[in-house]
């Protein structure tokens, strides 16, 4: 098992939790997936897309559970 984070205005998970789904954030519609950090990228992540934003959760998502649906992709440094 392996560990992913979602970096998420609690509102929208909030308004996930209820639907019991998240369809991502406006960035994830855009690109047409949703985008998580590996620990290690998680801090960065913060910085650089969420500096000065209050009012988020940090999700923990078990890479076990997406399944096939998971696919990674070179990011920051090319980091996976």
């Amino acid at each position: 098992m392996a560990i992913i984070y979602k970096i998420c205005p609690a509102p929208l998970w909030r308004e996930a939790e209820a639907a019991g789904v998240f369809h991502g954030a406006g960035i994830d519609a855009r690109d047409g997936y949703i985008h998580f950090s590996t620990g290690a990228q998680t801090a960065e992540t913060a910085r650089l897309h969420f500096a000065g934003v209050d009012d988020l959760v940090l999700v923990a998502v078990d890479t076990d559970k997406l399944g096939a649906a998971l696919r990674n992709e070179p990011s920051r440094g090319g980091d996976l």
